[in-house]
């Protein structure tokens, strides 16, 4: 029995090992031979297998009536059974009369002059009975909340399409993910050492648990991140995310709890969890190592150690490898959303739809060209129709040759912010294709896009960066040297038309300059190709006057698509029209 109680430390409440003589064994007895004075034996208590048995009550008179580790000796049914085995060994000799029975009192020792009579406390007691309960909710909320405001900006650069300004002046979009994943990592490194520094400042954690906590918060964080970008494709909107995405990491972390000490789960099953639920993963972190410096308080962790209880807490090398994994998962989704790139579109269906063999043409569509400079933009029949069969744009073609600018005009809903669309890549073509200087829009999108300037409709701008750090940006984006950069920033801060207020933030600028700024930044850097999108809707006439000059100072070696409905201003920058 005594070998087989290691193995079998979850089911067994005690183990009674007894040292007998070969003449006690031999004849079944206690006192087999003469002169045999007493019986050796051992007891091996798990004081874990079963609830604490209550042997008798203190003298209440005693001096010292402070709580002891004693207590739970004493009161763990180690008296109880040793009486037992007392009283039946001592009935076993002979002349005891058969109501006998051993008697055990407990008393603590009184006052002493040499040890102090208060109480001590156990801090690995409360680090890991306590701290492992509530430190998973104090570190969840210790990481969430400076990670919330990294999070909600990137949902809101999505929501009023900063994020597709970017990509369409040359950003790579796994470069764009990866550069906010390492963003929030450097962001938090200070906060995670100050949350364990303070720890470790009252005493909770010892130099031996920085070590794994900190690699433990870094993976989290990187789950979390990337979790939390992936959650910003369902909700959309910038000002609902924070409440929403700080309840769940906070349930998910409390969650945990019940899974970290759930003997019903596998070690699979826990780190599939942690895989898919960061927090949950952080919990079950904490209570490996909290388990581990239980058992060695003044030794280095291994991180192959699953806890003292090893079929139920991975190890920290498994749970870290889970954690990093399910960042590479959920930056993979926010990556990849809408995954229209996994299912390509059938296009066959709409071809039909699009094309008309009775359609007409009149004589202008086939105008000689006699202009010899470059084409740098060439559309070629391109179409787009929704999925409920409505046509926004059919069978488009023109080309825009450098230093011309074409203007079409056209009501609402005409389909002129939609060619915008499929001509910078944000919305797919149906049919057709449009050729950006040497490259195509919809086989070679990346490298078309490196020469693509766009302003939309709205004021695509970030509130807290100045007018100077946008144009250093996009002109970097757009592969402008570091040694030409600088000039160029210069001259288009000049050509804007308020050099002085270059270093203020686009919050404090009016919306003329912050409409002017947003077609400056179409301009700045060496693409070829520009897109403006009603740039002068809302403007006055003084403001709308100074954005066309903007223009015309920068339409040299470009070619210039704009939309707009002031058809007496076209004739300012000597535009082509076409109406749609």
């Amino acid at each position: 029995m005594i070998d087989s109680y290691p193995s079998n430390l979850f089911t067994l409440w005690c183990a009674v090992s007894f040292d007998l003589t070969s003449d006690q064994v031999t004849s079944n007895s206690f006192n087999a031979a003469s002169g045999q004075t007493g019986v050796t034996y051992s007891i091996q208590l798990n004081l874990a297998a079963v609830p604490h048995v209550p042997f008798a009550s203190f003298d209440t008179i005693i001096y010292n009536d402070f709580a002891a580790d004693a207590d739970y000796w004493a009161n763990s049914g180690y008296l109880t059974l040793q009486n037992f085995i007392r009283t039946h060994i001592t009935k076993n000799y002979p002349g005891v009369p058969s109501h006998f029975s051993v008697s055990t009192n407990v008393q603590r020792y009184p006052s002493s002059p040499i040890y102090p009579n208060d109480y001590a406390i156990d801090y690995q007691f409360i680090r890991y009975f306590i701290f492992k309960w509530i430190g998973p909710l104090v570190l969840t909320i210790c990481l969430i909340l400076p990670m919330l405001s990294f999070l909600t900006e990137i949902v809101r650069e999505k929501e009023i399409r900063i994020k597709d300004l970017l990509e369409i002046s040359g950003l790579m979009p796994i470069s764009y993910w990866i550069s906010n994943e390492l963003s929030i990592l450097t962001y938090l490194v200070i906060p995670i050492w100050l949350i364990i520094g303070t720890f470790y400042g009252l005493g909770i954690f010892t130099l031996y648990h920085l070590d794994p906590y900190a690699q433990l918060c870094y993976c989290v964080v990187l789950s979390m991140a990337s979790s939390g970008m992936a959650l910003g494709f369902v909700i959309f909107k910038s000002e609902y995310y924070g409440l929403p995405t700080f309840l769940a990491n906070i349930t998910l972390a409390v969650g945990g709890l019940f899974v970290a000490q759930s003997k019903d789960l596998n070690i699979s099953s826990k780190l599939a969890l942690a895989f898919f639920l960061p927090p949950t993963g952080m919990t079950i972190g904490i209570f490996t190592i909290e388990a581990w410096f239980f058992d060695n308080p003044n030794i280095p962790m291994d991180i192959y150690y699953g806890g003292y209880e090893t079929r139920i807490l991975p190890s920290m090398y498994q749970l870290k490898g889970a954690l990093v994994g399910g960042a590479i998962f959920y930056l993979f989704i926010a990556f990849g959303m809408p995954f229209d790139w996994i299912i390509p579109k059938d296009v066959s269906a709409f071809e039909n739809l699009i094309t008309d063999s009775d359609e007409s043409y009149y004589p202008v569509d086939a105008e000689e060209d006699n202009n010899d400079n470059k084409v740098l933009l060439d559309v070629r029949n391109i179409s787009h129709v929704y999925a409920d069969g409505t046509h926004a744009v059919k069978n488009i073609s023109f080309k825009i040759r450098e230093g011309e600018i074409l203007s079409y005009l056209g009501a609402n809903g005409a389909g002129k912010s939609t060619t915008m669309g499929m001509l910078c890549g944000t919305l797919k073509a149906t049919v057709g294709d449009a050729q950006v200087g040497d490259f195509s829009i919809t086989s070679n999108m990346t490298k078309a896009r490196r020469s693509l300037g766009i302003c939309t409709q709205q004021d695509v701008l970030w509130g807290d960066l100045s007018v100077r750090e946008h144009l250093l940006i996009f002109g970097f984006l757009r592969g402008t040297s570091f040694w030409e950069l600088a000039s160029k920033v210069q001259q288009m801060i000049h050509d804007l038309g308020f050099p002085e207020k270059a270093n203020f933030m686009t919050s404090q600028l009016s919306g003329g300059q912050k409409r002017r700024l947003c077609a400056g930044i179409s301009m700045i850097g060496n693409n070829k190709v520009v897109y403006l999108d009603e740039p002068t809707a809302g403007l006055d006439p003084v403001s709308r006057r100074q954005l066309w000059e903007l223009v015309q100072k920068n339409r040299a070696g470009r070619a210039i698509l704009l939309t707009t409905h002031f058809m007496v201003c076209l004739t300012l920058i000597n535009s082509f029209v076409m109406l749609f």
